[in-house]
């Protein structure tokens, strides 16, 4: 996990998260998960982004892949 800063502001401005995390549903995930999520804020002129990837550790098939904007995000 990753957070950079800029200095005059409060808040980070990106956000990263990677690598296994054991899985919520252990009879589809038994050996767990790899999880990368990037949530970016630095860009405020732009669109703000929400990245998240997860891929089941042993059959390496992604069950979730979202990228859209932060505010589309819930």
């Amino acid at each position: 996990m990753g957070r950079k800063f800029i200095s005059g502001k409060k808040d980070w401005v990106k956000e990263v998260i990677s690598g296994w995390f054991p899985s919520i549903n252990k009879i589809k995930h038994p050996e767990g998960v790899e999880k990368k999520r990037v949530i970016d804020r630095e860009h405020y002129k732009k669109k703000n982004s929400y990245q998240e990837r997860i891929k089941d550790i042993k059959t390496d098939i992604i069950t979730k892949n979202v990228k859209e904007t932060l505010e589309n995000h819930n």
